[in-house]
């Protein structure tokens, strides 16, 4: 893979071999900067991955202490991950979840995503997310105005996405081919200034981006 250009990272463990794991995947895309004890990291442009069993950091199950501790572009890495700590680690505002151990070939695409505003989290927990802000009960004034801007048609298709659908099916539903399908979410996502699947979902059922149903 050619080098991509990478903010820098913060990598934060006290596992020496998942820290040369880590350093191994980034090493030639950015700057890199270890730590073995939790320490906020300056709002920079930086992105940090953190090993949920790093000696001194809050737990996720404890949003109070997350307050003013969790600035953007933090990824949560657990040696054994579930969805219910991944829920928990995207309400307190991290911007991905995944196993400690993602392959290396991944971690230069992780990063890359988590810098550009978007979440990183594994299809299972997607699933959740999905199903549990599809059935949330409309809050504030976003269900009833992301619907501005966008044509009939990219109405249909955000409805059938928010809801959990894939582009294969959404194309199925409608009738156009799966490449149209795309292009619809192109400009979905263009015109209501979301990174993904799941801020669209929590958009049009009108969640607050920021705190996913658990």
């Amino acid at each position: 893979m050619s080098a991509l250009q990478l903010p820098p990272v913060h990598l934060y463990t006290a596992n020496a071999g998942l820290l040369a794991h880590w350093r191994h995947g980034l090493a030639g895309h950015c700057r890199l900067q270890g730590h073995d004890l939790w320490k906020p990291p300056a709002e920079d442009g930086s992105v940090s991955l953190i090993d949920l069993h790093l000696p001194g950091l809050p737990a996720v199950t404890r949003p109070e202490l997350w307050q003013e501790a969790c600035p953007p572009r933090l990824v949560a890495c657990s040696a054994v991950p579930h969805d219910d700590e991944g829920v928990a680690a995207l309400r307190v505002g991290f911007r991905g979840y995944c196993n400690s151990w993602i392959s290396v070939d991944l971690l230069p695409r992780l990063v890359l995503a988590v810098a550009n505003g978007e979440l990183w989290i594994g299809r299972s927990l997607l699933s959740r997310l999905m199903l549990s802000v599809a059935v949330q009960p409309a809050s504030g004034t976003f269900s009833s105005n992301w619907r501005r801007g966008l044509t009939d048609r990219e109405q249909e298709v955000a409805c059938l996405v928010a809801d959990g659908a894939s582009n294969k099916e959404v194309a199925r539903q409608l009738g156009v081919a799966e490449r149209t399908v795309k292009d619809h979410l192109s400009h979905i996502f263009s015109k209501l200034q979301v990174h993904d699947r799941v801020q669209l979902a929590l958009h049009v059922h009108g969640v607050d981006a920021h705190h996913p149903a658990p």
